[in-house]
């Protein structure tokens, strides 16, 4: 896990970033502007994107309901926070499969992490066609 990599070395206080590896577009302007929005804040967040699309709640392939895509946002790497409040929020939802990222973990806790708008061109790698998008934008950075 992420935590077992840095524990011996970070103390409570200090800023920890959480990248996934799956997300190689990443650019430093982003990792820039998301230390710069959340070093004074007292939580952190994380990279993020509005969602243009509509988007429906689903069960069993029926439509449930239309969610308001201007709450939405599709969560990003890396993520940011200070690594005691980490660590205390990943140990409390060991186990909990609503847990999918690092935020969730503080939001289960009770804490609400920043957005902070990342580029649509940090993609994750999940399927074999992503690989010839990820080329691309590397090509252009």
């Amino acid at each position: 896990s992420a935590l077992k990599a840095i524990r011996e070395q970070a103390s409570d206080n200090d800023w920890v970033l959480v990248h996934d590896a799956a997300r190689p577009c990443l650019t430093t302007g982003d990792i820039r502007r998301l230390i710069d929005t959340l070093v004074s804040d007292d939580v952190g967040g994380i990279l993020a994107l509005s969602s243009h699309d509509t988007l429906k709640s689903v069960q069993n392939n029926d439509i449930l309901s239309t969610l308001d895509r201007r709450t939405i946002w599709r969560a990003l790497t890396p993520q940011m926070f200070r690594y005691g409040m980490l660590k205390t929020a990943l140990e409390a939802t060991e186990g909990n499969p609503a847990v999918t990222d690092e935020a969730s973990a503080l939001e289960l806790i009770g804490f609400k992490p920043k957005i902070v708008e990342g580029r649509p061109d940090n993609i994750k790698i999940t399927r074999p066609e992503d690989l010839a998008l990820a080329q691309f934008y590397m090509e252009q950075q």
